[in-house]
Formats: structure tokens, sequence, C-alpha cells
């Protein structure tokens, strides 16, 4: 093979191992983006109770603001809606007919998964960012991107895997188990006036927390 040729090929080679690389590299939250849109699914274990529920979750937020609607399915039945503010959070069950409503406190979650999930490690899960406060301590993976998690008072452990698309994230703790797979937001969304507004519904029993 003449010298023109092997260097033909090296660079056709280099130029496909590029391409490939680029199109297999994880993606972070831009962090610049304030409004975004999510398409998820998760799985929720209760190892207490050995019971395991999956579901798909429509996530918006705006960032800035602190505001954060999930609204969650199963078999595009819906379940349950769920609001987030900066310092109060509302929850319709459609099943159940019940409406929760609060203070944004760490059990603030618990109505729509049943576990004690703090609403600010659920926003900085949600955008990507490292988890802070507390005697969290974090670790960053090879693109700089965070990787895991840990707080010994909260038992709790939080693992990041990222493709292309998509990341998943593990939440581990001595009674339940999450894995919350997110697709890559969407940054192009536009929000109706009362998108991080939830009231209850006619007939719905109110229990405030």
């Amino acid at each position: 093979m003449s010298y023109k040729k092997y260097s033909l090929w090296n660079a056709v080679f280099i130029a496909l191992f590029s391409v490939v690389g680029c199109q297999t590299a994880p993606k972070a939250v831009d962090s610049s983006a304030n409004e975004l849109q999510w398409e998820s699914r998760l799985r929720i274990k209760d190892l207490e109770k050995n019971k395991t529920q999956s579901v798909s979750a429509d996530v918006v937020a705006r960032k800035a603001a602190g505001e954060v609607r999930i609204e969650m399915s199963a078999l595009a039945i819906p379940l349950a809606s769920y609001v987030m503010a900066r310092d109060g959070f509302s929850c319709a069950l459609y099943r159940q007919k019940v409406f929760y409503e609060g203070p944004l406190k760490d059990d603030a979650l618990q109505p729509l998964i049943r576990i004690p999930l703090s609403p600010v490690v659920f926003r900085q899960i949600l955008f990507d960012q490292p988890i802070t406060g507390g005697d969290w301590i974090c670790k960053q993976g090879g693109e700089g991107l965070v990787e895991s998690c840990t707080s010994r008072r909260r038992q709790m452990q939080v693992n990041w895997e990222r493709q292309p698309q998509n990341r998943t994230v593990r939440v581990t703790h001595p009674g339940f188990e999450i894995h919350w797979v997110f697709n890559h937001p969407s940054t192009e969304v536009q929000f109706k006036e009362n998108t991080f507004k939830l009231e209850a519904p006619r007939g719905f029993k109110v229990i405030r927390l």
C-alpha cells in the first residue's frame, strides 16, 4: 500500500472516529437554560414492602423561579399532578381523589413518590447539578459532570449514568431505590400562565401537610 493510500485511510478512520465520538459524548443540561421540559420514566422500589412501581413522568421547570411541574402517568392513564414552587407544593392524586398541599419541607415529595427524597435534592438532580448542603459529598466523572453524591446522614447515594440522549439517576437508600431516566431536555418551551399553579379538583379530599 502506498504512503498516499495509507494516509488517506488514516484520515478516513480519524474522521469516522471523530463523528462517532461526537455522537456518543454525554450531554449535560444546559446551565444557561431557564425554561426546560423533560420526558422521563422512573421505577420506584419500596424495599421494605418489596413493591415496585413503574411510571412515566413529563417534567417542566422554570429554573430561576425554582418552579417544577410533574405529570405522572401509567399506560397513558393520568396518575398525579405535582407542582413545586419556591416555598410550597401541591399534589393531586387522581385515583385516590386526594389533594395535598403544604410548605416545601423535606417530606414534600412523599405524596407523589412515597419516599423521603428532599425537594431540594430533587431540583439539583433534575438540573444535573452536584448536590450541595448538609454532609453531601459529590464526585465528578471524566467529562467534568457530576457522577455520584453521597450523604451518610440521610443514608442516601445518588449515581448518574449518562448516554448520548438520556441520563439515568439511581437513588439508593436502605428503604427504597429509584431509577429515573431523563431524556435530554427541550429548551424551546412556552409555559401557560397557570402551568405552575394547581388547585384541588372538585370532590377531592384536601389534606394540608
